[in-house]
Formats: C-alpha cells, structure tokens, sequence
C-alpha cells in the first residue's frame, strides 16, 4: 500500500506534472483544513519510519532467510 494512501498524508502527483502540482497547491490552498489533516498526519506516519525502527525491519527480513 502506498504510504500517502496508508497515513492519509498527503496528494499524489505524477513526476513532471507542473499542471497537477498546481491544482494540488490551489486544492490545498481552498482547504487548509485538509492541508492540517495531512500535515499532522504525516507527522505521525513519520515516527514509524525512524532509523531505528527500518535497521530493525532489515534484520528481521535478513534473519527470516537465514
């Protein structure tokens, strides 16, 4: 699952896209209550994706094929 559709943190855009981009910032612009819902939640998706956190994901995937 992508992680801006797990967390609810954010709006997708495709690379290169500037005309997307741009509805996205004017989309965030006419919903600022969206734009704090995402921020805040991005926020709180972060704390699962701490260095700490990945190295151990990594060892048990490692061990898991030992």
């Amino acid at each position: 699952v992508d992680l801006v559709e797990k967390h609810d943190c954010g709006l997708r855009v495709q690379p290169r896209d500037v005309t997307g981009l741009a509805a996205m910032i004017d989309y965030y612009k006419s919903y600022p209550e969206k734009r704090l819902k995402h921020a805040r939640n991005g926020m709180l998706a972060s704390k699962d994706y701490t260095w700490e956190i990945i190295k151990k994901r990594y060892q048990e995937v490692w061990e898991s094929m030992l």
